[in-house]
């Protein structure tokens, strides 16, 4: 039984996953700002890319979770490498994969460099971004939970975008 729950989990990991694909070309190809609205705007925003409304500087604050722990996950990141929780990287929708943040636990003061490997943590929580479990490890925590953080964009990336649900 649960070899077949996952093999419906990547399964749909990977429909979701084409579906993505698909949507973030239409929306690239059009400089729409989503599928649905990209048919209105082809004709007249034909050549503009797609841009992060955020900018280098940007500062968001919230709640921070982790995630890699033992947990059954997609094998791979959003932006398609092989998932390891041990590795350094973060989980946020706002921005594209790829963009260079730096995560300060606003109790320690302790901070660090990640770079955007992964869409998460979910609309339907309150966190602002997900640590993988080393990135976690680097901020000196050795068992998951939550943290209040700053996340301050240093670098924005050139990968997809978060396309909606995964």
């Amino acid at each position: 039984m649960r070899e077949l729950i996952e093999q419906i989990r990547l399964e749909e990991a990977d429909w979701k996953q084409k579906v993505a694909a698909g949507a973030l070309a239409l929306g690239l190809a059009t400089g729409a700002p989503n599928v649905a609205q990209a048919a209105t705007h082809h004709h007249h925003k034909h050549h503009q890319q797609h841009h992060s409304i955020y900018k280098v500087g940007h500062v968001f604050t919230g709640e921070a979770s982790t995630y890699g722990w033992g947990e059954k996950l997609n094998p791979k990141t959003a932006d398609g490498s092989n998932f390891d929780g041990n590795q350094f990287f973060v989980a946020m929708e706002v921005v594209p994969l790829g963009t260079i943040v730096t995560v300060k636990d606003l109790k320690t003061g302790k901070q660090h460099d990640f770079p955007v490997k992964d869409f998460g943590p979910g609309k339907r929580t309150h966190r602002i971004i997900d640590l993988s479990k080393g990135a976690w490890k680097q901020l000196g925590y050795h068992k998951p939970g939550l943290i209040k953080v700053s996340v301050t964009i240093k670098q924005l990336g050139q990968g997809s975008f978060y396309q909606g649900k995964w």
